[in-house]
């Protein structure tokens, strides 16, 4: 998704939150340094709630590519604070979000349309 925002000539920062294995964060930070986007991602880990709400106040919008959500709280936290959530088309945000005039679902590992 970053790699085509970045083919687009689109700039951006991305701030990555949260844990994930040891493998995944490998392969993450792997891909991140084959397309060339190092400068333009950080990866936070996990951070305090205090530090989550700033950074997503600072935020322009929420990237959530999960592959799959039960509530998906972030969500709610973004919209609440007038941030603009794009995110895949799981069940759980579609029946919990799909109201909202802010939040932009596209299919599945389409990520043209995600970016």
């Amino acid at each position: 998704i970053l790699n085509v925002l970045k083919d687009q000539g689109v700039n951006f920062k991305c701030t990555c939150l949260g844990a994930s294995s040891e493998e995944d964060d490998k392969k993450a930070r792997d891909m991140i340094l084959q397309y060339g986007l190092d400068s333009s991602v950080e990866f936070a880990g996990v951070v305090s709630e205090a530090k989550k709400l700033q950074l997503l106040s600072d935020s322009r919008v929420l990237a959530l590519p999960s592959k799959e959500e039960g509530y998906g709280i972030v969500v709610q936290e973004a919209l609440t604070m007038g941030i603009p959530v794009v995110c895949y088309r799981l069940p759980a945000l579609v029946e919990l979000f799909c109201q909202s005039r802010n939040i932009y679902f596209c299919d599945y590992l389409d990520f043209r349309s995600f970016a």
